[in-house]
Order: structure tokens, then C-alpha cells, then sequence
């Protein structure tokens, strides 16, 4: 429940499968940095921009 699933508005069309497609692939590249609590993991890339960007290799 890290990412407010149950509040979701989301409902029609492809939106949900999309929205499930990117969380997984988000949960998928936190445990491949090594985080095993993905809360914790969500918090890191939150609390500066440049970490998810470092992360995926997209810094300049």
C-alpha cells in the first residue's frame, strides 16, 4: 500500500493496467538498487530529484 492504491480514481480503460504495469516496474528497479523495503525506497528517490536519475544512469 507504499503507493495509495485503494485511493486510486483510476478505473476505466487501459489506465489501470498502466498504473500497475509502471508500479511494478518502479517496486522492480528499487529491489534492484538493493532496497529491500520498498517504503524506504520510495523515500530516497522523494527526497532528492537526483536519485532516481542517477539511478537510471540519465545524469549529465
Amino acid at each position: 500500500m507504499t503507493f495509495g492504491e485503494d485511493r486510486c480514481k483510476i478505473r476505466t480503460a487501459t489506465a489501470p493496467s498502466i498504473s500497475a504495469i509502471v508500479r511494478s516496474y518502479v517496486i522492480g528497479a528499487l529491489r534492484l538498487l538493493t532496497f529491500t523495503n520498498i517504503a524506504d525506497g520510495t523515500r530516497w528517490a522523494r527526497d532528492d530529484f537526483h536519485n532516481p536519475l542517477i539511478a537510471l544512469g540519465l545524469t549529465i
